[in-house]
């Protein structure tokens, strides 16, 4: 394999700026330790109801599982008339809202209403138990589709006069509630509610806030609605707010497991607060319901902690918004000792992985940690690009013969002006973004492209060794091979260091244009080095190989080879991605778990099946000088491994730590499963060998 040194000299600095970067991003991701478990008052008072206990007696029971906290979602004239003791309902005189009630909700609706009602608008006490609230035509230009769920958004759709938006507006929070969970030992967690347009956003802040520093003290807010609360009108007054009383965003993941619910002046919010925010986890109802999962060690929800466990660990979660467990059918489970025993594994599982992460200490008064700010650098991902295009030029140099100066001003055309865009900060995030897309599909070829050139060398020099020493060859080559690519990793998230990425505000893009063109180029790669030896010609140049293979008779084999390789690469990029509806089995699930049981990281079973003991196999025929015909369905395997390594650093919410973690054990893995590959193809050889004369005759 040729090396430019110039080019590698290059890439070598390059290289110094990616890591240099990866360490500030280490420290950064090792920092956030603190996780928190709450759960929404509403439905601890579903659960009470349904046990027939009071909500003392419950949200005792929760505090005794492990429930670090409790959310509060402000009340609504909606969400009052669940509230039995003000006896509330609601009708219209013409725009206006009238609601009755027992005196006691009549007065917390009319203090409520009076605290944050915008436009001046008229507040009549008809009577002790009668109120009218003044509305206007444009409070019914929506129909709101209110879901009982407290994570759902509600969805506006074109229906004129059914509801009014006063019916939503925050109202403020319960006293009689807010002393029970204060009595029951926990910490609130108070969520406004902000209705947009209706209310006044500097008042319904100060109300908030007041609230927090009176009975919560709370370091983050999971915000309700579809608006953030003063965002639409007073941005820079719910910045000041934020700040004044040191309080994170919370974002909650969408059901998916990628990026948050879409809330009008979230991510302004994040970016003005310098993205002091925390991601949570919301037990959607489909994970409810993995309660008995069908298989060993999976009858008491601990499908559902290892989804817990997978959130905390890679991408970033610190927050879990919990659910109690139901069954199939839908029926809550009720036995206490089950969640103990659950949240204490979970709270084992965390402790044990080498980030070390532990459960948040109310007794202590500990506040959750959130991500520190980790701004873009320019100039240092500048040095990354460069890096980039040497890399391009290297693998375009062991393709063609490119004289040096040829590559020289190659290399000046692509780096003056990337240069220049860094340097004076134009369009710095699209660069990354293509820099970054190219970086894990030139470093994946380039690692193909270094195992097929030493095969190549080894094939045509005839070298021998014994087979032992041709198996820990090509281990030892999987080694060198995995650490370019790993640093071809590096590169890549050098483009993403930023917290915006960190947090999921921004992701990688081009996810399957990184799996299936480093798989295309494999297999270039591996015609261009055997490509003459598989069709028997010592000296063909580039044009004449490839239309010889271009006119080639195709074999009924090769059709079916090609198909199940078609398939093959088909179910791989099916399956990558939450989106696709493509579950794995049952059995593979089960594997899932036991492994993510006993490592910190899981290896991902398409590297450590498939794709690196390619590698080690075709170093080791390569020594031996056999089955040369396999050699592109090797490469085609070899880049699956490559692909999935790059991959595996591609979601960059994930700590850098665990990637890397998980991409040891692949390797590990791999080098067990080549052997046990060998042992088999070797045994089936021996039993072909005797059997031939006998199939012969």
């Amino acid at each position: 394999m040729k090396l430019n040194k110039i080019l590698l000299g290059i890439m070598l600095i390059g290289m110094a700026a990616a890591l240099f970067l990866a360490v500030g991003r280490f420290r950064v991701e090792n920092y956030y330790k603190k996780y928190e478990i709450t759960m929404d008052l509403e439905e601890i008072k579903k659960i009470a109801a349904t046990e027939g206990k009071t909500l003392a007696q419950s949200l005792a029971d929760w505090k005794e599982v492990g429930i670090d906290s409790i959310t509060m979602t402000e009340q609504s004239l909606d969400t009052l008339r669940f509230y039995n003791d003000f006896k509330l309902r609601t009708f219209f005189e013409g725009y206006d809202v009238v609601v009755q009630a027992t005196e006691q909700g009549i007065d917390f609706v009319e203090k409520g209403f009076t605290e944050v009602l915008r436009d001046g608008r008229q507040i009549i006490r008809r009577s002790p138990t009668e109120l009218l609230i003044e509305g206007i035509a444009s409070d019914f230009a929506f129909k709101y589709e209110v879901s009982r769920d407290f994570l759902e958004k509600r969805t506006a759709v074109s229906k004129v006069g059914d509801i009014s938006k006063l019916q939503f507006v925050g109202l403020g929070y319960l006293p009689a509630e807010i002393k029970a969970v204060k009595a029951a030992g926990l910490a609130i967690q108070f969520r406004p509610t902000y209705m947009a347009g209706v209310q006044d956003a500097k008042k319904s802040v100060d109300r908030f806030m007041t609230a927090v520093r009176e009975h919560s003290g709370q370091s983050y807010t999971i915000f309700h609605g579809e608006t953030i609360l003063g965002m639409d009108t007073e941005p820079e007054y719910m910045v000041k707010a934020m700040k004044e009383n040191a309080m994170a965003v919370a974002m909650v993941e969408t059901s998916v497991q990628r990026e948050h619910l879409d809330q009008v002046g979230l991510k302004p919010l994040v970016e003005k607060l310098d993205y002091n925010a925390v991601r949570v986890f919301s037990t959607w109802n489909y994970i409810q319901k993995r309660y008995d999962y069908g298989m060993p060690m999976h009858h008491q929800g601990q499908e559902i902690i290892s989804t817990f466990y997978r959130a905390i660990t890679e991408r970033n979660i610190r927050v879990i918004f919990f659910k109690p467990f139901i069954t199939a059918g839908s029926e809550l489970i009720s036995d206490y000792s089950v969640y103990k025993a659950r949240f204490a594994d979970l709270e084992r599982r965390l402790a044990a992985v080498p980030h070390g992460l532990d459960k948040i200490d109310r007794v202590k008064g500990e506040r959750l940690q959130t991500m520190p700010y980790l701004r873009s650098r320019p100039a240092f991902q500048m040095l990354v690009a460069l890096a980039v295009i040497a890399c391009f030029l290297i693998i375009l140099g062991n393709f063609w013969r490119i004289k040096p100066i040829i590559q020289y001003l190659l290399f000046a055309l692509a780096a003056l002006p990337t240069a220049a865009a860094y340097l004076l900060q134009i369009k710095v995030s699209l660069l990354n973004t293509m820099f970054g897309l190219a970086a894990t599909i030139l470093f994946a070829t380039l690692a193909v492209q270094f195992v097929f050139a030493w095969s190549k060398q080894v094939f045509d020099q005839k070298r021998t060794t014994t087979k032992s020493m041709a198996f820990i060859k090509g281990v030892g080559l999987l080694l060198i091979s995995v650490a370019i690519a790993f640093l071809g990793a590096i590169c890549e998230t050098a483009f993403y260091a930023e917290s915006k990425y960190l947090l999921e505000l921004a992701i990688f893009k081009g996810v399957k244009i990184s799996q299936l063109l480093p798989l295309i180029l494999a297999i270039l790669v591996a015609i261009r080095y055997f490509g003459n030896d598989l069709l028997g010609q010592a000296e063909m140049t580039t044009g004449e190989r490839a239309k010889q293979l271009l006119n080639m008779n195709v074999k009924f084999w090769h059709a079916m080879v090609a198909v199940v390789l078609l398939a093959g690469v088909g179910l791989l990029l099916i399956r990558s991605g939450h989106e696709t509806g493509v579950q794995p089995a049952n059995l593979e699930l089960f594997i899932r778990n036991i492994l993510e049981e006993i490592l910190p990281a899981r290896p991902r079973n398409k590297a450590f099946l498939v794709g690196f003991p390619a590698v080690i196999l075709m170093v080791y025929w390569a020594y031996q000088r056999k089955f040369k015909i396999i050699y592109p369905i090797l490469a085609l395997m070899a880049g699956v491994g490559y692909a999935n390594l790059l991959n595996t650093f591609s979601h960059i919410r994930t700590p850098l730590y665990l990637s890397t973690l998980r991409i040891g054990y692949e390797v590990i893995f791999a080098a067990a499963m080549a052997l046990l590959y060998v042992a088999i193809l070797e045994i089936a050889e021996k039993i072909f060998k005797k059997l031939k004369p006998q199939i012969r005759g």
